[in-house]
């Protein structure tokens, strides 16, 4: 799905001829794809099929054997750089969420501007993930643990999460889900869709 007033000529990401192997075992075969800007694209396969590994190769988990190119936003980069930038928030199958801490503190495993201090900045820190919450149509008690909150809830933490390691702004930037929905009831669904929409 593709918001035609976002699209511009020069595409959000592009990968040509990306390839990856564990083992003996094939996995990605020169990969190709093209995002444009305020598209939303989802990738279809059966399991095995190479779309988490693509999806970790981007975010740095796994290094590709082989990658003819690849852009973002028209400046060419390495996968390297794509995992540890900026450009692209990651939200795994798993969620990333600790189990036993809050959701402010959850936020701050991902946020770098706290975690390079000293001290925490905490009075700074919730004002930052509140705003963050509200701004998406939001509304859960910063210290409450993940623990007690139900999937679809831990899922929209780590979308909101994710976005907020982008600096909030969707402008440019990607926003990618591994699968997020195979657990979550159809209100949760309709949800995830409806936070997704307002990124875009």
């Amino acid at each position: 799905m593709i918001d035609a007033a976002r699209v511009t000529s020069v595409p959000a990401l592009r990968i040509e001829g990306m390839s990856k192997s564990f083992g003996s075992a094939l996995v990605l075969d020169g990969v190709s794809l093209e995002l444009a800007r305020g598209e939303i694209l989802g990738l279809l396969g059966h399991n095995g099929s190479g779309k988490s590994t693509l999806i970790k190769c981007l975010a740095g988990f796994h290094r590709p054997d082989h990658i003819g190119r690849i852009e973002l936003n028209g400046a060419p980069t390495t996968a390297d750089a794509v995992g540890t930038g900026r450009r692209i928030g990651f939200v795994h199958q798993d969620l990333g969420l600790v189990n036993g801490l809050t959701i402010l503190e959850n936020f701050l495993l991902t946020h770098r501007q706290a975690l390079s201090g000293v001290t925490i900045p905490w009075k700074q820190l919730r004002a930052s993930v509140g705003a963050a919450l509200r701004r998406f149509g939001l509304d859960f008690p910063l210290d409450a643990s993940v623990d007690g909150l139900s999937q679809a809830d831990r899922c929209l933490i780590a979308v909101v999460r994710a976005v907020e390691t982008l600096g909030g702004q969707a402008e440019g930037q990607i926003l990618v889900l591994d699968e997020p929905t195979p657990f979550l009831p159809a209100a949760g669904v309709a949800k995830l869709f409806a936070l997704m929409r307002s990124f875009t």
